[in-house]
């Protein structure tokens, strides 16, 4: 059983805030906060509100997503995942952000607070369409971004990089269970094999996607459905494996894995919360990976 529980903070004339533990909101988020705590991360959300309705926090990471989208009636739109709390911001009343309270920026800025009434308030932040999310390449610079076959220039303000690291050109972090990676998602399909082969071209590996919290990060920014998790059982049949060769105990969609010895590679769809098995000749997406690392 879920539980929905409204917290109190100690800011003077600050109200409620409903939080629902073990619930995520997926293919919504448009940017990651770090290091912050819910309370925190609703001040975000309202001072982004044209465009931010609701929050995904993960407590292992100690991370917030600011999500374009909210709950849906009756929660409808969540998928259960245990270490994920989800919040609408509309439950948040009279945040401590001033006269950020009674000023409405547009989609693509974000509420300066720290600026005196009457000043220039509200100041560029993320990427008008929310290119910089899984599912799009970014190339060679973090302007150009491409989505499906459309090309369209956005020079992101506020995109958020993992603290004091760094990832190289084309790459960008996500927080993925607790771990930040630098990844590089692809926006056409291929075979296991030729995804593999191509991120060894690029001195990277198939990223490797086991676990439920792992999977919820994944699913909030995923656009392409259908991904490549990077481990098979093609060499012993139930025995799954990543790239290395280590034995991995993925968590799977219920009835999973299905296919027998015809159906040797995992991957991910974006409605499910675990992972699915089909033939590795099957053209899926698929995202690179060239490191990670513990968040403190």
């Amino acid at each position: 059983m879920k539980y929905v529980f409204s917290i109190n903070t100690c800011e003077s004339g600050a109200s409620l805030g409903e939080l629902k533990f073990g619930y995520f909101l997926p293919r919504s988020a448009f940017t990651t906060k770090y290091h912050v705590s819910p309370y925190q991360c609703a001040i975000e959300c309202h001072l982004r509100i044209q465009r931010c309705k609701s929050f995904n926090y993960r407590r292992s990471a100690l991370s917030c997503q600011l999500c374009e989208e909210d709950s849906g009636p009756g929660g409808k739109n969540l998928q259960p995942n245990d270490g994920s709390i989800h919040s609408n911001i509309d439950t948040w009343k009279h945040l401590p952000i001033g006269h950020c309270n009674s000023i409405n920026c547009s989609r693509t800025e974000r509420c300066d607070s720290s600026k005196k009434a009457g000043e220039t308030n509200c100041v560029p932040t993320e990427c008008p369409f929310a290119e910089l999310k899984l599912g799009m390449t970014i190339e060679p610079s973090n302007e150009t971004v491409v989505r499906t076959k459309a090309r369209r220039r956005c020079k992101s303000h506020d995109m958020e990089r993992a603290p004091s690291n760094s990832c190289d050109m084309g790459y960008m972090n996500i927080s993925l269970g607790g771990l930040l990676f630098c990844i590089k998602s692809y926006s056409n399909r291929t075979t296991f094999d030729k995804a593999m082969e191509i991120c060894e071209s690029e001195k990277a590996k198939l990223l490797i996607i086991t676990n439920g919290d792992q999977i919820a990060d994944l699913n909030a920014y995923l656009l392409n459905d259908w991904t490549y998790a990077g481990i098979s059982d093609k060499q012993e049949e139930g025995t799954w494996v990543g790239w290395d060769g280590a034995v991995v105990e993925p968590l799977w969609y219920p009835r999973e894995p299905s296919g027998t010895i015809a159906e040797n590679c995992g991957f991910i769809a974006s409605n499910k919360s675990g992972l699915l098995d089909n033939p590795c000749n099957n053209n899926y997406y698929f995202i690179c990976s060239k490191t990670y690392y513990v968040v403190h």
